[in-house]
């Protein structure tokens, strides 16, 4: 099977037509809505037996099918061609004064064996028609790729609303340029992107931030935020940044270190012991220690030189960073998510993990 789309989604444990050669895992989406398209959705549905009922009826399957497409792509990515016992819930999310809902699809991607038969009858029954409101989507999609490859793309709610809606991910570089200009309207905040963001692949939305944080961009805060607000911490990327050369990015590394993903799974115990140990490795306490007596006394006291102003600092008042300059004993500059601290938080994970995992 070449294509996601291909793929048979079923509520039943088992296929009518075809026979389980194995279950693979199970394969979650999640599609984040704001209240705003809920009542905007609302304001279309004029009752249930109304002309304008449809307009509420085509948005809501839109999410509903987005969700269940998702599960297609992560089904797919990992070799199967069925997803069996689908089940979708939506929830409520209420935080710092702002309400989402969450649509959650579940199921089990696996992989079947079609009968003759079936496989006869899905050789003759290719997509050879597309209804209106297809083919209108997809063209406004592309003029508002080709607007925003010319730079002449005015963004608006509507925008926000059907890029988060369709998954318009060609738009992810010029909408985030957008939510950058514009942060401090937000209070450092844009609820627009975030929701848009968490809206596309997970893997997708990885590959361009952390990719974008290995060029040493100024606004490397904002796209650990986002890490953090959609929960995108992965091994692999973390290990990347921190074996950099360029110190800012071994730093944002470091940072991205404590953040969460959005699922464990035993594997990660021997991840995080791994990422535990690189942290040692790249950032090996580099200052110098010594004791000395304490003047007109007999008592000695121990004490490091700071590796940037070259000051001495007592261990005792002043253990990890330099009183003088806030530089501390791995060379890195005050205020930053610091070694140990990260540490400290992949030790918590591991000792969490195994306990959870009976370890």
């Amino acid at each position: 099977m070449n294509n996601a789309s291909e793929i048979l989604v079923i509520n039943t444990s088992k296929p009518a037509n075809a026979k389980i050669i194995r279950h693979i895992k199970p394969v979650t989406s999640n599609v984040v809505i704001g209240t705003n398209v809920i009542s905007d959705m609302m304001s279309d549905f004029t009752s249930f037996f109304g002309g304008r009922s449809n307009t509420y009826q085509n948005k809501l399957s839109n999410i509903y099918e987005t969700a269940i497409e998702e599960l297609k792509i992560k089904t797919h990515d990992i070799g199967g061609n069925c997803i069996v016992g689908l089940k979708i819930d939506i929830d409520e999310i209420t935080g710092g004064r702002k309400t989402m809902f969450m649509i959650t699809a579940i199921g089990t991607a696996s992989k079947i064996k079609l009968n003759e038969n079936q496989k006869k009858y899905n050789a003759t029954t290719s997509k050879s028609s597309v209804t209106i409101s297809d083919l209108k989507l997809q063209i406004k999609r592309r003029e508002l790729i080709q607007k925003a490859n010319e730079g002449d793309l005015m963004v608006d709610n509507e925008l926000w609303k059907f890029a988060t809606e369709h998954r318009v991910y060609e738009l992810f570089d010029y909408l985030y340029s957008e939510y950058i200009t514009r942060k401090y309207e937000y209070q450092n905040s844009n609820p627009n992107f975030d929701v848009y963001a968490s809206n596309l692949n997970s893997d997708f939305v990885k590959s361009l931030i952390y990719r974008k944080i290995t060029r040493k961009t100024e606004d490397v805060d904002e796209l650990i935020s986002i890490i953090k607000k959609n929960h995108l911490f992965d091994f692999k990327r973390v290990s990347d940044l921190l074996n950099s050369s360029i110190s800012e990015v071994k730093q944002a590394g470091l940072k991205i270190s404590i953040l969460d993903k959005y699922e464990y799974k035993i594997t990660d115990i021997e991840c995080f012991k791994k990422l535990h140990d690189l942290i040692d490795q790249i950032f090996p306490v580099i200052v110098k220690y010594s004791t000395k007596n304490l003047r007109f006394s007999s008592k000695k006291i121990q004490f490091w030189i700071c590796s940037k102003c070259g000051k001495e600092n007592n261990i005792k008042t002043n253990p990890t960073n330099c009183f003088h300059c806030r530089t501390d004993i791995y060379g890195l500059p005050g205020g930053n998510t610091s070694v140990i601290e990260s540490k400290m938080e992949i030790k918590k994970k591991i000792d969490s993990l195994n306990k959870i995992f009976n370890k």
